[in-house]
């Protein structure tokens, strides 16, 4: 391949060395340990790139220095091998062949690896996710083969193309830019505005906060609250590349936990069940929940675990025969044993796992009880930490004692170590609530809800809550995980932006969480993506005025177990 030997077979592709396969979707990834572990044995390619033959030698190759160059350069027929070998001997970057991009971006740009090119060809194949070189403090740059010939394309931020996209209005994925690509040209673009993002200088609300007035009561045991966040329960590829701002962006926010809700899910559930994490946009493979869990780690901050099935599950009220059950229940103890290794290995300190519709069928086999009961066991073998027992609370606060467990059978209290409650539950009837009034309703789900299970079982409980950032959002006024609330959706005018509503609801559950001593962890839901998006309408609050209310008060919990006793 470019090789005097090797001129005849496959030296078109040459050329894609120099832009580094950029054309082909496979980017060189960051050198960081990481990173490496999603490359191959050089560096080169991410292990899920789907390479023409030949290509991994080539790279090898030619990053190793090991391509022998004829002594006439016109010995190659092919004239993009022909001009990659004039640039090598000569030491200088090509020029003619290529369209220079230029791009100034705003002030306010958030980014954890860089600005890109997203292209497409004349026929609407994207063909590259580009990443450019910085110049100075705003402003990219990049070079581009001319053989793309007329193409579109669209800036975005750290390689999550329309996510992170330039915006435009109206917004919509189709919106792009275009050019034709001409030897020498030089392209010079401003992005005005990210989607999701506010203008330079656009101010976000702000809401008061009583955290640093307020007295907040240890908590039980001498336990220092979990200070926690959630992070989106999704994986998507160029995750590796922001994993570790995502963690800084929660430690800024004043967090020493993060939950994380990776999952399996089922392959096939006839003629038998599959249940596996390959396969599915929202599952991890086993490379991927590694590298996520030690970049927490490698942060500082400790792991909740939340292991789930998701979410092609089979019915869970129809009839299964025996051999369809005796396959699930194997597959439910694989499952078990692989997370509670991964929670071992990761000193996990916190698990939640086990809840799946399957258990609570009405024809499961006479002996389901002890059939979870291994499950439990099962676990435990593997897994030294604590174990949740979980809980769900009721949509209406008029009637908060309607509490739905999360698991099929009672548990004996040594068999669990906390529990583990999620508010479902509306916190007003209103689109103008106030905080005065969520508190109260709040103060009502957790006296006939929660503490009736801590009186019951003597366990510490961790919160789970959400308010996304609508108007009504506290009303539960919305479609839970509707494509109009969603990032990765065009905009929609199905709900309203309202960030104030998000900050007002998680200020009021902190104000009963700081005169609950037996509330021990606090997890927004989702409340972190792998990128800021302060003005998106669903539940993430990385860069919105929720954000400032939870780290104030996590910095009041922070103060207060710092001091002696």
């Amino acid at each position: 391949m470019c090789k005097s030997s090797l001129v005849t077979n496959m030296k078109s592709s040459l050329i894609f060395i120099t832009t580094i396969i950029l054309i082909a979707g496979c980017i060189e990834q960051p050198t960081a340990p990481p990173a490496q572990e999603y490359l191959d044995d050089l560096g080169c390619f991410p292990q899920s790139c789907d390479l023409p033959p030949g290509m991994k030698e080539l790279c090898q190759d030619y990053k190793a220095g090991a391509i022998s160059w004829p002594a006439d350069c016109n010995d190659f027929r092919d004239t993009a091998c022909r001009q990659l070998c004039e640039r090598e001997k000569s030491g200088t970057q090509p020029t003619s062949d290529m369209t220079t991009f230029t791009v100034t971006i705003p002030e306010n740009s958030f980014f954890a690896d860089g600005v890109y090119i997203q292209l497409w060809d004349k026929e609407d194949n994207q063909v590259g996710n580009v990443k450019m070189q910085q110049i100075n403090e705003h402003v990219w740059q990049t070079q581009l083969p001319i053989h793309l010939g007329t193409t579109t394309y669209r800036y975005n931020i750290d390689s999550q193309g329309f996510l992170t996209a330039e915006e435009f209005t109206p917004d919509s994925e189709d919106a792009k830019r275009s050019v034709e690509l001409q030897p020498g040209k030089n392209l010079t673009d401003t992005v005005s505005k990210w989607r999701w993002w506010p203008a330079p200088g656009e101010e976000l609300p702000e809401v008061e906060s009583a955290a640093e007035e307020t007295e907040i009561l240890p908590r039980i045991n001498a336990e220092k609250l979990q200070r926690g966040y959630q992070h989106v329960d999704f994986w998507w590829q160029p995750f590796e590349i922001v994993a570790s701002s995502t963690n800084e962006g929660m430690k800024k926010a004043n967090a020493n936990w993060i939950k994380i809700a990776p999952a399996w899910d089922y392959a096939q559930s006839d003629p038998v069940p599959v249940i596996t994490p390959e396969g599915f946009g929202h599952t991890y493979s086993d490379e991927e929940l590694e590298l996520h869990m030690a970049e927490i780690r490698k942060s500082g901050l400790n792991i909740f675990m939340e292991a789930q099935i998701c979410c092609n599950e089979p019915d869970p009220d129809a009839e299964y025969s025996q051999e369809w059950w005796d396959a699930w229940f194997g597959e439910m103890d694989k499952f078990a044993v692989y997370f509670a290794e991964k929670a071992e290995k990761y000193d996990v300190e916190y698990m939640r796992i086990g809840a799946d519709n399957m258990w609570k069928n009405p024809h499961a086999p006479d002996d389901i009880e002890e059939r979870y009961a291994h499950f439990i066991d099962t676990v435990r073998e593997h897994y030294s930490g604590k174990i949740a027992l979980s809980f769900i609370s009721g949509p209406d606060y008029e009637h908060p004692e309607a509490v739905f467990p999360d698991f099929p059978y009672e548990y004996e209290p040594d068999r669990v170590d906390f529990i583990n409650f999620a508010i479902a539950t509306d916190l007003s009837k209103s689109k103008t609530p106030t905080i005065k009034e969520m508190k109260k309703n709040i103060i009502a789900v957790r006296d006939a809800a929660i503490k009736p299970l801590y009186d019951k079982y003597k366990k510490p409980v961790v919160i789970i809550f959400s308010t996304p950032s609508i108007d009504g959002g506290a009303a539960n006024d919305y479609e839970f995980d509707c494509d109009e609330m969603q990032q990765f959706a065009a905009y929609s005018n199905r709900y309203e932006l309202d960030l104030e509503e998000q900050a007002l609801a998680y200020e009021a559950v902190m104000q009963v969480v700081a005169e609950t001593p037996y509330i021990i962890g606090t997890y927004p839901f989702n409340a972190y993506w792998p990128m800021p998006a302060p003005l998106s309408k669903n539940f993430d609050i990385w860069g919105k005025p929720a954000e400032d209310t939870m780290a104030g008060w996590y910095e009041r919990f922070e103060e207060q177990d710092s001091e002696p006793n």
